[in-house]
């Protein structure tokens, strides 16, 4: 649970680098209801924090409110974790997981720097004019020396089919813990989770075309 209050900045970048998904159930999360939460909990004491590094043999200089310790969550895990401290496994284990994101959080971080940078160059164009310090002609001589992005070709749609046999994955138990023991919950669910992961990686509009077709085994 946290008590700590984090910046959108930084909020975006942990909901983004993990694929706009809770960190514990792998379930996606809509940005307004994210919340984020301390692998190792935010309300240790300086004491215990220290034994617990030494144990783990990490950095003694570990900051609980580093993005390294933080990640996405739904509220229900949020709450259901809330401020208790895993056993010493658990902690390694997840400080291990989530550390495979770390390229993307700053990926993401240094995105939202650039297009901060962008903001704040309109501002100061802005504010020069207002003041008179800027003539028309000066502007537009400035703006004449920046290098406009292409200009989309219009392409063909992309279509994309998907098919699986979801008895066998039912059998299997290769989807997540969520998803009931049952067919047609479990293809409403992959319906669901492959739109998700196509309009999270694809920058284009996305939408189902026809109605899936099933057979009792499988999803197509």
């Amino acid at each position: 649970m946290s008590v700590a209050r984090f910046n959108t900045k930084t909020r975006v970048a942990l909901w983004r680098a993990n694929d706009r998904k809770c960190f514990f159930c792998s379930e996606p999360i809509a940005f307004r209801n994210l919340e984020i939460d301390h692998i190792i909990p935010e309300s240790i004491e300086q004491p215990q924090l220290d034994k617990l590094l030494a144990r783990l043999n990490l950095r003694s200089d570990v900051d609980v409110n580093a993005v390294a310790n933080l990640v996405p969550t739904h509220h229900d895990c949020n709450r259901r974790k809330g401020d208790v401290l895993l056993d010493d496994g658990a902690v390694l284990f997840f400080l291990e997981m989530w550390a495979q994101k770390h390229d993307r959080i700053r990926l993401e971080l240094e995105r939202h720097v650039k297009a901060a940078s962008h903001d704040q160059h309109l501002i100061a164009i802005s504010r020069f004019i207002e003041a008179g310090e800027m003539s028309k002609n000066e502007v537009l001589q400035f703006l004449s020396t920046i290098r406009l992005a292409q200009k989309p070709v219009p392409a063909d749609p992309l279509v994309i089919t998907f098919g699986t046999n979801v008895a066998e994955l039912l059998t299997t138990k290769s989807l997540p813990t969520v998803v009931k023991s049952d067919y047609v919950r479990a293809c409403d669910w992959l319906e669901k989770d492959l739109l998700f992961q196509i309009s999270g990686t694809l920058p284009v509009l996305t939408h189902q075309t026809e109605a899936s077709e099933r057979n009792g085994e499988t999803l197509s």
